[in-house]
């Protein structure tokens, strides 16, 4: 995705340096903003973000209301633990059901920030699989993937999380010790129990139904 604008919220200044620069270098297209939370409100505006990524680190998850309600953006938080998701969800549960949300636990990697960016951008939510219990019956997996008419096999996940990376064939089966031929093997499973035509439509339905493992 090319040209999108990344706002980066953080208390601390070297957590917002660090984030920017991770994003910045992996995706030199984008345009990547910083703020510190107490002006998210008063100069949102000046940047006019395609999404916010928003580092909670190990901050109150209680107050985040008047930040979401500041824009219109959808949200990527980076939080401390399963304990802050559930704050932040019951803060501000309402809010985010009607935008999609990203909620990934703190990380330095890029892989995984940048795909979580792009797909919450894309209209749809990504939630990392250990903040699972955090949420609500509704947006478990367990629950959405009744859609499934067969579930993924471990293996099966291992492969779709490096399809979302961007990965190509050749350099998954580097990654997992195994063959092109079963690659391509378990692609073809993959695309069969999500009922996708591309790799590309496997991981955004894979996306909303929660099933990636970021």
């Amino acid at each position: 995705m090319e040209d999108l604008r990344v706002l980066v919220v953080a208390e601390d200044v070297l957590a917002r340096t660090g984030l920017a620069a991770i994003v910045g270098e992996a995706e030199p297209s984008w345009t990547i903003a910083q703020l510190a939370p107490e002006r998210l409100a008063l100069d949102v505006d000046i940047y006019q973000p395609d999404i916010v990524l928003f580092d909670l680190a190990w901050g109150d998850a209680t107050d985040i209301a008047p930040y979401i309600e500041a824009t219109d953006a959808p949200f990527l938080f980076l939080l401390a633990d399963e304990e802050q998701a559930a704050l932040l969800l019951a803060t501000v549960g309402d809010m985010v059901a009607v935008r999609p949300i990203g909620l990934l636990l703190r990380s330095n990697e890029a892989p995984p920030i940048l795909y979580a960016l792009s797909t919450v951008v894309a209209g749809l939510s990504v939630i990392d699989p250990s903040l699972m219990t955090a949420l609500t019956p509704q947006l478990s997996p367990a629950a959405l993937a009744d859609e499934i008419v067969e579930p993924l096999t471990p293996r099966e996940q291992e492969v779709l999380a490096l399809i979302a990376e961007g990965l190509p064939n050749k350099a998954i089966a580097l990654r997992l010790g195994i063959s092109d031929h079963t690659v391509k093997f378990h692609i073809n499973a993959i695309l069969s129990k999500l009922n996708a035509q591309s790799r590309t439509e496997a991981v955004v339905q894979a996306a909303r139904l929660g099933l990636l493992i970021l």
